[in-house]
């Protein structure tokens, strides 16, 4: 990670020793091309809501997980960006 994660409290980011070490790890939903925007959007709700629960934010963080949140045009972004790495 770039940064030090608040889950990992004072322990330093690998990139502090390392400079320009970089990984994360991200999952999404994906949904088949050309799923009307209603339902897309539905969807987006739904998991935004779900993602800011404290039972759901307090077991991914039970696993080191820290929850963020995008729209579907940064996760898209963030996705290609990746593949093409």
């Amino acid at each position: 990670m770039p940064k030090r994660s608040a889950l990992l409290g004072d322990l330093p980011a690998v990139a502090e020793t390392i400079p320009g070490y970089n990984y994360s790890g991200w999952q999404g939903l994906l949904a088949p091309k050309g799923t009307p925007k209603p339902i897309l959007d539905k969807l987006y709700a739904a998991l935004t809501r779900t993602a800011k629960l404290n039972k759901i934010r307090g077991a991914l963080a039970a696993q080191g997980t820290a929850v963020t949140t995008s729209t579907p045009e940064e996760f898209h972004k963030l996705a290609h960006e990746e593949l093409n790495k």
